[in-house]
């Protein structure tokens, strides 16, 4: 019981960030695009999945594509989560900064570039 009450008090201690919240969260896009780009990559994600259930036979067609777009998901889904927590959950917030620098990688974690909401370039090669 002791070390679950120790565990629940450092879960309530704010991860330091190497700056101001509000100064990462200003490189990246605002709340709305975030959530929209959110909603598409979602939905793209959603449709790759119905797509290789009803076609079984294409699924490896579809597995580089559907493995970029699980990525690309996961990172606006960070940001949003960084967004919707700040400023009232300050462990929530360092930890979507953290997994989204992670997946992002450093140089586009500094520069605030996100990848777009869906690995768009696949189309073009499933028309051939």
């Amino acid at each position: 019981m002791e070390a679950l009450t120790l565990l629940a008090a450092l879960s309530a201690i704010p991860l330091p960030l190497s700056e101001p919240v509000e100064a990462i969260l200003a490189r990246f896009p605002d709340k709305q695009t975030a959530d929209a780009c959110r909603e598409i990559a979602v939905a793209h994600v959603r449709w790759l999945e119905n797509e290789i259930a009803v076609f079984p036979s294409r699924a490896e067609d579809f597995d580089e594509w559907l493995s970029q777009a699980k990525r690309y998901k996961s990172a606006w889904q960070y940001l949003c989560s960084a967004h919707w927590n700040y400023p009232g959950n300050a462990n929530c917030v360092y930890n979507a900064l953290e997994e989204l620098r992670m997946l992002i990688g450093e140089e586009n974690y500094l520069a605030g570039r996100m990848p777009p909401p869906m690995p768009y370039w696949f189309f073009t090669e499933l028309g051939r």
